[in-house]
């Protein structure tokens, strides 16, 4: 919910939808440049009110697409990133740590020793 408040409302607003880029004051003009949203609406009313095609609108598609590259490498560097810690953290003295907190709390943990097995979330309470 919050994320409506603090991300999409600003960006719709900052599109150019709600009101014209060219009425916003010159440093908020700047800053719509970094919303994808302003790129999208401007094809959207291109393609729909005035019927234009690609060879008018390549710059804003061009620029949706650097966006789009962009955030894909990021979420493939943060993907690889969580990957290696999360092997990094399979080692088997994290392992013996997991097993010893769960005996302390009055749990058996069923773990098979690996990280990507299903059966290893499952908690068996001791008899």
């Amino acid at each position: 919910m919050s994320s409506i408040f603090f991300v999409m409302l600003p960006m719709i607003f900052l599109s150019g939808l709600c009101s014209p880029s060219k009425n916003m004051p010159k440093p908020i003009q700047a800053l719509t440049y970094v919303m994808p949203l302003r790129y999208f609406f401007v094809v959207i009313r291109g393609i729909f009110l005035k019927g234009v095609g690609l060879d008018v609108l390549w710059p804003q598609a061009l620029a949706m697409l650097g966006f789009g590259i962009a955030i894909l490498g990021l979420s493939i560097l943060r993907f690889r990133k969580r990957g290696q810690l999360e092997r990094r953290a399979a080692n088997p003295a994290s392992l013996h740590r997991v097993r010893s907190v769960w005996r302390v709390l009055g749990h058996a943990s069923v773990w098979c020793g690996s990280r990507w097995c299903g059966s290893c979330a499952v908690l068996v309470p001791r008899t």
